[in-house]
């Protein structure tokens, strides 16, 4: 009975948790890109869907669901391997009374760590809050003013999806798609303003290095069902009279190129120019939650 047990225990352990090989880059690249994929993985976790941001330090990563759901894995990346990813604990986010967040605004985005406090942006009620590592809010954090207006935002879902942090320009973020200016996209920190060319909507920011921000942008063509996920390198040191910014694109990564893509939408630095990248899969069993390890060349 106990043997019965014990191996029951472990084939339901095996079916609710595991991590498989995942390959998406096509078998022949069309293009000259400037990052290298070192490893991909598909998630298949119990009830982990959705995720839309990432977090990490040292060996501790932090996913985040865009149901208001703080997922916290144990990670060992070797030999530009993904080796293990065990699920510790998995919370809801809550308020400063250990009250679950409301419906409404419950809708989080975007992710960072900054000294031991996760810092989290939301959708339809746009704003950035802190929380602490096992998900209670601590405070809400101020904002540039012009994302404090409803009116700038495109829609409610179009909000801030992204953040990115260092001590040199503060906190980052941006609304998913530009209010006016169709063609840049705008970076705000609390008093500063860098733009950019757009190329999709924002779904991710990292600092590379002291001046120079990751970003990760998504393009959807519905009526195609084709789907192109952009990397640029924007030098937030180079920006001139105008707040336009450098940019490089240095991945253009294209479905219709076979590149096996869902909606990547999370973004977390590893080390020194390595990242990962996680898909949201909309809570859909068709598509996938793919863990991606690459670096920039």
């Amino acid at each position: 009975m106990y043997k019965l047990f014990i191996i029951t225990l472990l084939i339901t352990s095996l079916l609710q948790a595991k991590i498989l090989d995942y390959d998406i880059v096509p078998s022949k690249i069309k293009q000259n890109i400037k990052i290298k994929i070192l490893d991909s993985k598909e998630l298949k976790f119990k009830d982990m869907d959705e995720i839309s941001a990432l977090a990490m330090k040292k060996n501790t990563l932090f996913a985040l669901s865009d149901k208001g759901k703080l997922f916290t894995f144990k990670i060992k990346i070797t030999k530009n391997r993904i080796k293990k990813l065990k699920l510790l604990d998995t919370k809801k986010l809550k308020d400063e009374n250990s009250k679950k967040l409301s419906k409404k605004n419950s809708d989080s985005e975007g992710m960072i760590l900054v000294d031991d406090k996760l810092f989290i942006s939301f959708e339809k009620n746009h704003r950035v809050e802190s929380y602490s590592l096992d998900g209670k809010r601590i405070k809400k954090l101020k904002l540039n003013k012009k994302l404090t207006k409803m009116k700038n935002y495109k829609s409610e879902n179009k909000g801030l999806e992204a953040l990115a942090y260092n001590e040199r320009y503060g906190l980052i973020t941006a609304p998913e798609i530009p209010v006016k200016a169709k063609k840049y996209h705008t970076l705000y920190t609390k008093n500063q303003e860098y733009k950019f060319k757009q190329s999709g909507d924002i779904k991710g920011l990292e600092f590379i290095n002291k001046d120079e921000l990751l970003v990760m942008q998504r393009d959807y063509n519905s009526k195609k069902d084709e789907m192109k996920i952009v990397l640029n390198k924007v030098d937030l040191s180079t920006c001139n009279s105008n707040n336009i910014c450098k940019s490089e694109t240095i991945a253009n990564l294209k479905t219709k190129d076979g590149w096996k893509l869902y909606n990547f939408e999370g973004l977390t630095k590893v080390s020194k120019r390595r990242f990962l990248m996680v898909s949201d899969n909309h809570g859909e069993k068709s598509q996938k939650t793919v863990l991606v390890f690459f670096e920039i060349k």
